[in-house]
């Protein structure tokens, strides 16, 4: 949201009805700063000045985030122009090593409120698990490729 590159964007795309689905993950954090330190102003209006319609949804719910990117997708393909989807979420993970200066209580508190821990009851603890599973397995098996590959080039 700091770039001019998107408000070029977002100028072209309102005053020539485009039709591009503009998606915002705003997690509140620039790598370690607040994003509060770092904008004046509601990110979520800014796209409003270019004739963009904005969408605000918790970035977190996965089902409703669904659901309103699918109603905007349908409003876009049937020749409405550009929107804007502003989800509000939070990033539990540093940005890079040893630049995280957040309390583990602040992130703690976020935990809760993570997607997969949310869906856990509608997919089942076991699915999600078993996935997991999967997923580390897939990882180590690219890591272990790479690391192959670079020793014998």
């Amino acid at each position: 949201m700091a770039e001019g590159t998107l408000y070029e964007a977002l100028n072209l795309a309102g005053l020539w009805k485009l039709p591009i689905l503009f998606a915002v993950e705003h997690n509140g954090y620039a790598q370690s700063t607040p994003s509060s330190q770092q904008h004046a102003g509601d990110l979520e209006a800014r796209a409003s000045a270019f004739g963009v319609p904005v969408s605000v949804v918790d970035g977190n719910d996965v089902e409703h985030v669904f659901a309103q990117a699918k109603a905007m997708v349908q409003r876009i393909r049937a020749g409405s122009g550009a929107e804007l989807l502003f989800m509000r979420t939070y990033r539990l993970g540093p940005h890079s090593k040893g630049d995280d200066l957040r309390s583990e209580d602040e992130l703690l508190r976020h935990r809760s409120k993570e997607p997969l821990f949310r869906l856990m009851p509608v997919l089942g603890e076991s699915w999600c698990e078993q996935q997991e599973l999967i997923l580390r397995n897939e990882v180590a098996k690219i890591v272990s490729d790479l690391l192959i590959e670079s020793q014998y080039g």
